[in-house]
């Protein structure tokens, strides 16, 4: 069964993946409203487009969040410290984004009643896996960073909040996401440039 929803919210909308998913997504007939601490601007966001809305402000602020959920029909929430490196350099601000703001999310989306919560995890929750291909099945209580930590955590606040609150929730477990507009310091882009 496919649902078609018309107002989507994307955290983190202006970030690396945000930005190249909200064109597609205007494309494909969405209103969108991102919400975003912009530390990177929002210049590769079609801001002329009158079916996009852009909010700054940082994902730790629920109650400037919370108000912007209500109607819309699905939230997809990017906005997070997006690795293992990232999130040593200053953990108590990684720890604040990606774990603490996400309960009172998760939370403002049951509020919000909306049909569908997405959110950004990662491959990292597999910690030391030896089993390739990796599978959703395979163990991941045992996660060997702080940062694979917290995202371990959302998953079963999701879980919970699905099963609880029958909210549909997906996690996106992400494996070094990479294209035009990502992050200099990946391997993919050493490899090119050597």
């Amino acid at each position: 069964m496919t649902i078609k929803f018309n107002h989507v919210l994307v955290t983190g909308g202006a970030g690396y993946c945000g930005s190249v998913l909200v064109p597609q997504m205007l494309d494909m007939g969405y209103q969108v409203t991102v919400y975003d601490i912009q530390y990177y601007g929002c210049n590769f966001l079609p801001l002329d487009n009158p079916s996009l809305r852009v909010v700054q402000g940082d994902i730790r602020d629920i109650e400037m969040l919370e108000p912007l959920m209500a109607g819309v029909e699905a939230i997809l929430h990017l906005a997070c410290i997006s690795n293992d490196a990232s999130f040593e350099l200053d953990e108590n601000l990684s720890t604040t984004v990606n774990m603490d703001a996400f309960e009172p999310i998760v939370l403002g989306a049951k509020k919000a009643r909306v049909k569908r919560f997405v959110y950004a995890s990662t491959s990292s929750v597999y910690g030391n896996n030896t089993k390739f291909p990796l599978k959703e099945k395979h163990n991941t209580d045992k996660p060997i960073s702080f940062y694979a930590a917290t995202k371990k955590n959302n998953e079963i606040m999701a879980y919970s909040y699905s099963y609880i609150y029958n909210l549909p929730t997906t996690g996106l477990r992400f494996f070094t996401v990479y294209g035009p507009l990502g992050r200099p310091d990946m391997s993919l882009f050493k490899f090119t440039k050597s």
